[in-house]
């Protein structure tokens, strides 16, 4: 297995598990963020990020 292929797995482990870390647990709640590129009227990509509920 290649570096970039054992990386890709374990990263998409870490997302199917909701990126847990003791050291760092704000980082889920980052990551998790639905994020969308759109273009302002005046052609410029602005950041739309879709509103989530928390618990």
């Amino acid at each position: 297995m290649e570096l970039h292929e054992a990386l890709a797995a374990r990263v998409a482990g870490w997302r199917a598990d909701g990126y847990p870390s003791e050291r760092f647990p704000a980082i889920a709640e980052i990551l998790n963020v639905d994020v969308v590129w759109k273009s302002d009227m005046l052609g410029q990509k602005i950041l739309l990020v879709e509103p989530r509920e928390s618990a």
